[in-house]
Formats: structure tokens, C-alpha cells, sequence
């Protein structure tokens, strides 16, 4: 296709008037987005907006950091699997979006059988212990009580008992109380 210099011409004088109008319309933007924001700084007169505007001025809950040396997080076996298959969905499929191949994958996933899954439910048990492992010998680490050390319960749980202390209580419980036992209850109901 070839253009004539009246037509090349024609769509310069195009280009220059968008361009102009884009200049203008990012003016007018920025100025009332500048005249919005003094307004919002002033004080209103009633009290409503001001609690509004009182609940804009707190700062976001920061997450603690998390520890550079901590163990990373088992991959379930659907992770496995996704990792595995998503270089080749995204061979058959260049153009789709990621989060479409992500679907594509999660249709894949619920179309396979048990018996196909067994591979990767494998494999994520095997992370799972690396894991378990790695978390364990971290927290060595760090000095705090790992799970075969539980030290909060063991300071819940009140001092038990002698044996024979016990016995001898709940057969005091037994002679003082003057009602028949259990079995000849039983028995008194189905007569």
C-alpha cells in the first residue's frame, strides 16, 4: 500500500492534534487531582468526614521479616505436578495468558486419576519430611523448644498424683457413698 503526500499529510496533522489533546487532558488530570488533594487536607466542618479522613492517616500492619535462613515451605503435589507440566502447556499454548494456563493446569489435574497422581502425592510426602527435617534442625538453632519438647503443656498440667493415693481416695468415695453400683443399677432397670 502506497501513501500519497496528501494522505501522509493528513495523518500528521492527526498525530499532532492527539498529541495536543493528550497534553491537555494530562493538564486538566494532574490539576484536579492537585485541587482534590488540598481540599482533603483542609478540615471539614462536620465531624463524619473527619473520622473518615482520620482512618486514611494509619499506616499498614507491617509482616515481620521472615528469616532468610528458614527452611522454604513443602510444594504440595500439586505443585509438583504444575511445575512439571506448565513448560509444555505453555509450548502448546504461547498466546494464553498465565493465569489461563494456570486454569488449563488445574483441568489437567482433576482429569488425572488417582493412579496418575501417585507420582507426585510421592514426591510431596518426601518434601514434606525435608521439610519437617529442615524445620527441626532450625529451630535447633535458634534455641526454641522443637515439638518433642513441648514445654508449655508440660507446665499446664497439674503435679499428678501417687498411685496409691488415688486408689485410696476412690475408695473412700466408694464406702461413703449409699448407692448401689453401676452393674446393679443395670440390672434393677431391666427388671
Amino acid at each position: 500500500m502506497v501513501l500519497q503526500a496528501s494522505d501522509r499529510s493528513r495523518i500528521d496533522q492527526v498525530i499532532q492534534n492527539l498529541t495536543k489533546n493528550l497534553k491537555e487532558f494530562s493538564e486538566i488530570l494532574l490539576n484536579s487531582s492537585e485541587s482534590s488533594a488540598s481540599s482533603e487536607a483542609k478540615t471539614p466542618s462536620n465531624g463524619s468526614a473527619g473520622a473518615a479522613s482520620g482512618t486514611a492517616d494509619k499506616t499498614k500492619k507491617k509482616k515481620p521479616e521472615r528469616d532468610p535462613n528458614a527452611p522454604k515451605r513443602n510444594l504440595s503435589s500439586y505443585m509438583l505436578y504444575s511445575q512439571s507440566v506448565r513448560p509444555d502447556v505453555v509450548k502448546q499454548h504461547p498466546t494464553v495468558r498465565p493465569v489461563d494456563i494456570a486454569k488449563l493446569i488445574g483441568e489437567k489435574w482433576n482429569a488425572l486419576s488417582d493412579k496418575e497422581k501417585q507420582p507426585f502425592v510421592k514426591a510431596a510426602e518426601k518434601e514434606k519430611a525435608r521439610f519437617d527435617k529442615e524445620t527441626k534442625t532450625y529451630k535447633a538453632t535458634l534455641g526454641e523448644p522443637t515439638e518433642s519438647t513441648p514445654t508449655k503443656r508440660k507446665a499446664e498440667q497439674p503435679i499428678a498424683e501417687p498411685v496409691s493415693e488415688k486408689k485410696e481416695k476412690k475408695k473412700s468415695k466408694k464406702s461413703s457413698s449409699h448407692e448401689p453400683s453401676s452393674d446393679a443399677k443395670k440390672k434393677h432397670k431391666k427388671k
